[in-house]
């Protein structure tokens, strides 16, 4: 999943670039979450965090993406983990908000 600011003009041959990129990865049993925010730290420096979730019995990506974002050093309301697709989706609008994103919009891709 990526944040980006549709208020932005594309670069790059037409482009837009994430501000916020989640990327999830997932086994049989184990689950990982990389997030990046770009330009948000002091400086327009870039913040970054990973977490992992395994087992069974509750949502795996958004647990690992809870882990993820509380590794960048940004904390939620209202714990995400283990509660679905969603919620991720949600955190990541409220993490666009705080970051001043002018009219976000989350871009989904799967392979």
């Amino acid at each position: 999943m990526y944040v980006v600011s549709m208020a932005d003009k594309p670069r790059d041959n037409g482009r837009l670039h994430p501000l916020i990129e989640a990327r999830s990865y997932g086994t049989g049993n184990m689950n990982t979450c990389c997030l990046w925010a770009f330009g948000t730290g002091p400086n327009g420096t870039c913040t970054q965090g990973s977490g992992q979730a395994g087992g069974y019995g509750y949502h795996r990506p958004s647990e690992a993406m809870a882990q993820a974002i509380r590794n960048a050093g940004f904390t939620l309301s209202r714990d995400i983990g283990g509660v679905g697709e969603e919620a991720m989706r949600e955190a990541l609008l409220a993490m666009a908000k705080a970051l001043k994103i002018k009219k976000p919009a989350i871009v989904e891709a799967y392979q």
